[in-house]
């Protein structure tokens, strides 16, 4: 039941320009047992106000993701409803008001539109998710982009097994008082308590995006559980450190085992060894190595640190998600003669790394780490055939990467090369005041890569035009180096301007300077 006072209320007074707020949430989760294997039910229920027009657009539809993939986890008992101010109660028709969509081969979702939303009004849902993978369970998050006033979550294990948890961002928070069992910090008006697995937040502040944050995850408070120990199994222990991570990885089936073990891969190296010299110096190999695999297999865009086939049914079908993509590329190198060892990280919008458990639902992103001397690395991504060796994914570049280094562990630091971008302008003004002129240019590293792509959608000429200031017109584009060159990217051209001075008598008045636009 909601109360008089809520469903009154005009605005939040903790936060007046609040376009909505959660005014309760709360979600349980049970792991259990049974025939079919090891699985989790997940509760949710909660409620929303509406206090401005923008609060409709962004709450008034819903929807719920799960995995539907091999029959992995399934929703059921969704229900919805509008409060109006006035207590009337608009309810979700479970037959004509909720949609299943299908979003790719792994994930579906059930969408809906809560009835004769109006600012003023209360939206309310609930529903229950069963999965049958319980290393990772889904986390609960207790801030938002709009104030959270209050959040609940309690975790029951009816199994064998252990869990370990974290709260991420707690260390944002102060330790306010310890009573018996129970903690509470504070930040603010904030208050999160942790008492065994249940946990509390009340009055949650909203997050909002600033110029500095890549990721509003790396703000919120957010608890995540991970399998951790199986007693039963003489107290086989799951990802307990980075070591063990690492050796857990390395000897997984599903991950180590596949480019370890030639018989996952045998059609990959026999293919490559066809067309890649073994003679051929170090530095061509891995040009040669990285041309020949992205051309051969391309990336379905599908994320996931573990394959789901072996590298050799992937390759033989020529698109590959992303574990099988890259663990080949690991494979062909190793067959190459490198020492190239997976790594894997989290892309900046998914959020910073945290070293201080190894919670492995963190990374999303996984790479090739080539060691070409003592904490000398090369980096190595196959996802696109113009991210050449000594490049990954602008958006891997999240400060971290761990590296499995034959079942050790190691960080490596992942920084952004220097990206120069050299320009040469030369030129003639006649008497006339028209500038004639040429111009050279060369760029580098995430600068080159920009341009190749610029370049491959045939883009790159409108680009240099844009770059030039606006009295300016080019002539004569040339792109002097081929689109597969792993060096810079050069072009040359003629540019002129028929009125760049201003003749008054015998004199020419002109601005001395010319201003480039630079985007990347």
């Amino acid at each position: 039941m909601t109360s008089l006072a809520d469903r009154q209320m005009t605005r939040y007074e903790p936060d007046t320009s609040a376009i909505a707020v959660v005014l309760d949430e709360a979600g349980t989760m049970t792991i259990h047992q049974n025939s079919r294997g090891n699985y989790y039910i997940l509760t949710v229920h909660r409620r929303i106000k509406i206090l401005q027009p923008r609060g409709i657009d962004a709450y008034g539809d819903a929807s719920v993701t799960y995995v539907h993939e091999d029959g992995l986890s399934r929703v059921y008992d969704l229900r919805a409803q509008t409060i109006s101010p006035n207590g009337e109660i608009d309810v979700v028709d479970p037959e004509a008001g909720i949609f299943q969509e299908r979003i790719d081969d792994r994930y579906s979702r059930y969408v809906f539109s809560f009835p004769n939303v109006r600012v003023g009004s209360i939206i309310e849902y609930t529903y229950q998710m069963e999965v049958y993978n319980i290393f990772s369970p889904r986390p609960w998050k207790f801030r938002s982009t709009i104030p959270i006033r209050r959040s609940y979550f309690e975790f029951t294990n009816e199994s064998r097994y252990t869990f370990s948890y974290f709260v991420q961002g707690l260390d944002y928070l102060s330790l306010a008082s310890t009573e018996g069992d129970r903690q509470t910090y504070a930040l603010d008006e904030m208050r999160f308590s942790v008492e065994g697995t249940r946990f509390r937040m009340e009055r949650a502040a909203a997050l909002r995006k600033e110029p500095f944050i890549t990721a509003l995850d790396d703000y919120t408070l957010r608890l995540q559980f991970q399998l951790s120990e199986d007693p039963l199994w003489a107290g086989t222990t799951f990802y307990d450190s980075w070591g063990k991570a690492a050796e857990t990885l390395f000897d997984h089936r599903d991950f180590g085992k596949q480019y370890q073990q030639r018989s996952r891969h045998r059609d990959l190296v026999e293919a490559a060894d066809a067309v890649i010299s073994a003679d051929a110096p170090p530095a061509e190999r891995l040009v040669l190595a990285h041309r020949f695999l992205t051309q051969q297999v391309r990336w379905t865009g599908y994320e996931g640190l573990l394959t789901e086939e072996d590298l050799d049914k992937a390759f033989g079908r020529g698109q590959a998600k992303l574990a099988e993509l890259q663990l080949m590329g690991v494979a062909l190198l190793r067959h190459l003669g490198f020492q190239a060892h997976p790594a894997l990280t989290s892309t900046r919008d998914h959020g910073a790394i945290i070293t201080d458990y190894p919670f492995m639902n963190q990374f999303n992103y996984l790479f090739v780490a080539v060691e070409l001397g003592p904490d000398q690395w090369q980096l190595v991504d196959f996802t696109d055939p113009l991210i050449f060796p000594g490049l990954i994914r602008e958006s891997a570049l999240n400060q971290l990467a761990f590296v499995i280094k034959d079942g050790e562990a190691r960080w490596l630091q992942l920084n952004a090369p220097t990206a120069p971008s050299v320009l040469a302008v030369t030129g003639q003004l006649s008497a006339t005041g028209e500038l004639r002129g040429e111009l050279t240019a060369t760029r580098y590293s995430y600068d080159a890569l920009a341009d190749r792509r610029r370049q491959a959608g045939h883009e790159l000429q409108a680009t240099w035009q844009d770059r030039l200031p606006d009295d300016l017109s080019l002539t004569d584009f040339e792109i002097t180096t081929a689109i597969d060159d792993p060096g810079p990217v050069q072009v040359k051209a003629g540019f002129s301007a028929p009125s760049y001075a201003l003749r008054n008598g015998d004199f020419l008045y002109l601005s001395p300077s010319l201003f480039f636009t630079w985007d990347r």
